[in-house]
């Protein structure tokens, strides 16, 4: 089963962003969903946000993090992870020496199973992008420890030297990222006072009936996954928005364009192609869907993360 984390809703002051880190900075591609910053000297930055999330480790030096909550003191060891959207700025920095780590989040939204058994993987890093929202009002930042530090150093490196070749191995590139987030994941499960969000077995029965229908490529029939649960339609219905902020349907509709994403970043596949794979009617039903969730159509969303005229093709 997926283990599920609870939102803090406390209502918390604005801190406003004077500019966004984007996609013309950051330059993520189909080929290089992960991009890897190393060696930044950090100086005092004013409050910003960025598109995608970012994930930032301390090397060395000192400062303070400001996000709307406050500021906490940074050393070696700090990891902070930034959902996009989510302000912050760094002040009274000294010699403060970072990596700065982004990603597209759809990359690795394909099956949320295999993280069934990541701890904190999940809520700590995908979040956001399955429900709009972070896991937590707090922006996390949390210490490594020495050896988790130099475990971290050591992926980070690796996924440098297979980012800098001319055709980077995604298989590579993906298991390098997941170990260096599940590895993040379990320090920051160590942090105390970071409630589970528990929810009840048969919401998660159908979170993963949800991911099952999606790996199988059929349909999810709702009276059938319900009957499953042992309760009724409504009483389902209910209880599912009331623990995931939004209905059965609504979040079946939503994971289908998450795996449409994944797909549309494979060089080989074509926007038809995706469409019929993820069973909609025709293409004008899948991009409007697609475009609901995403804000551009599935052909923009290609051509956004493919810089590479040869990862260009005809549909």
């Amino acid at each position: 089963m997926i283990r599920w984390y609870n939102l803090n809703n406390l209502a918390m002051p604005k801190l406003l962003p004077h500019f966004c880190i984007s996609q013309e900075q950051v330059r993520l591609e189909s080929r290089r969903p992960v991009r890897v910053q190393p060696g930044i000297r950090q100086i005092d930055y004013p409050p910003h946000d960025h598109e995608f999330a970012e994930i930032s480790i301390i090397w060395s030096g000192r400062g303070w993090h400001r996000t709307r909550v406050g500021v906490q003191p940074l050393r070696a060891g700090s990891m902070i992870v930034i959902m996009p959207g989510q302000v912050h700025a760094f002040e009274k920095t000294r010699g403060l020496i970072s990596t700065n780590v982004y990603y597209l989040s759809e990359w690795l939204l394909s099956d949320l199973r295999v993280y069934a058994d990541g701890g904190r993987l999940m809520p700590l890093f995908l979040f956001q992008s399955l429900f709009k929202r972070p896991a937590w009002q707090e922006v996390p930042l949390f210490q490594l420890n020495a050896l988790e530090r130099e475990a971290s150093r050591h992926d980070l490196e690796d996924m440098q030297r297979e980012l800098s070749l001319p055709q980077p191995s995604a298989f590579y590139l993906r298991t390098t990222f997941l170990r260096f987030l599940y590895r993040s994941a379990r320090a920051f499960g160590t942090v105390e006072g970071v409630a589970d969000w528990v929810v009840p077995a048969e919401v998660r029965q159908l979170l993963d009936e949800v991911e099952m229908a999606l790996a199988e490529r059929r349909a999810l029939l709702m009276d059938q996954v319900v009957r499953r649960t042992g309760l009724s339609r409504r009483h389902a219905s209910r209880k599912f928005k009331m623990h995931i902020g939004m209905s059965l349907e609504r979040y079946y509709q939503r994971r289908r364009i998450h795996v449409a994403c994944t797909l549309l970043l494979d060089p080989g596949r074509s926007v038809t192609s995706v469409a019929y794979e993820l069973g909609f009617a025709d293409g004008a039903h899948f991009a409007r869907s697609f475009h609901a969730e995403m804000g551009v159509s599935p052909r923009a969303y290609q051509q956004i993360y493919r810089t590479d005229e040869s990862d260009k093709r005809r549909d």
